[in-house]
């Protein structure tokens, strides 16, 4: 569970996430790679 992990940084959750889609990739699940990334970066680092 990422919520657990304690105070981590916005680049920290993208590793993260970065190594679940690899994790996803390499076991041939059916989806977007990148999109998950790309969703958190577009949350992450929206300029307010």
């Amino acid at each position: 569970r990422l919520g657990h992990m304690g105070n981590i940084s916005e680049n920290e959750v993208v590793a993260t996430l970065s190594i679940i889609e690899k994790t996803l990739s390499d076991i041939n699940y059916d989806f977007r790679l990148g999109a998950g990334i790309g969703a958190a970066e577009k949350v992450l680092f929206a300029k307010e």
